[in-house]
């Protein structure tokens, strides 16, 4: 059977990396834009990654650069000119993973870490991945399957998965992203919009039944309707459709206005 944070969850759904995340949200002086005209008259990657009026998106996407080599195949006629042809397609890379960031940011429910909101993150959690010698990722969730009104475990399967949590505390909402990628585009993501906390406890719940600033929904993936984090046994509870999703490796808090004040 369900525990009472469960419970309380279906009830909610029926009445409707980390500090690098945060970091270059702060620093990037890049913006970009969702939509763009295609410049065909380039001939080359360098000629249409040096056009401003180019997306880099759609760039590597004309030139295949799928990879460091292939930039560095593509740059090679420009190499007198580049000191670092790794350093410079390292950077492209960077860039090019922050653009596909902001292009998968939310258009739908209230963007948390949007530079000229009126929210902030105060807090996030996150669980992440580790590998072994053999460089496999190390099963860190556990995702249990529920079925009919009771609510019985149907299917558990171990996994490797990462998710983060950006809490504002001040407006108790928070933004979920979660599942084989959160970074550059999140694989799955829901917001919820009422904040509960108690000794060691936090939890979030997609809500209709109170007054809130900004609505609480799934932009990404099945239904959401809540979270759970254990401080005590150090895991995050999701909540979605009709999986409990429960991380218990590698998670951690981050303080967000402590990286702000470095």
């Amino acid at each position: 059977m369900l525990n009472q944070f469960l419970q309380i969850l279906l009830k909610s759904m029926e009445v409707l990396m980390i500090r690098f995340l945060i970091l270059i949200l702060l620093v990037s002086p890049f913006t970009f834009s969702n939509e763009s005209e295609k410049d065909i008259s380039h001939t080359d990657f360098m000629e249409c990654y040096s056009d401003n009026a180019n997306n880099l998106i759609d760039c590597i996407d004309t030139y295949e650069i799928n990879d460091l080599d292939a930039c560095k195949q593509q740059l090679e006629p420009y190499s007198s000119a580049i000191e670092d042809l790794d350093s410079y397609c390292w950077d492209i890379s960077m860039t090019y993973d922050l653009s596909l960031y902001m292009q998968d940011r939310p258009t739908d429910f209230f963007d948390l870490l949007a530079r000229d909101s009126t929210g902030s993150p105060t807090r996030s959690y996150g669980c992440t991945v580790t590998y072994d010698d053999e460089g496999y990722a190390e099963p860190n969730t556990t995702i249990f399957e529920y079925i009919g009104e009771e609510m019985e475990t149907s299917k558990e399967q171990r996994v490797a998965q990462v998710a983060i949590v950006h809490i504002d505390e001040n407006l108790g909402y928070a933004e979920v992203n979660y599942g084989s990628t959160i970074y550059p585009v999140s694989e799955q993501r829901f917001f919820t919009n009422e904040l509960r906390t108690k000794t060691l406890k936090w939890m979030g719940l997609v809500s209709n039944e109170i007054e809130s600033e900004h609505k609480g929904g799934t932009d990404k993936g099945p239904y959401g309707g809540g979270w759970v984090i254990d401080e005590k046994e150090n895991s995050l509870s999701i909540f979605a459709g009709n999986y409990e999703i429960v991380f218990t490796d590698n998670c951690s808090w981050n303080d967000v206005s402590e990286l702000i004040n470095e």
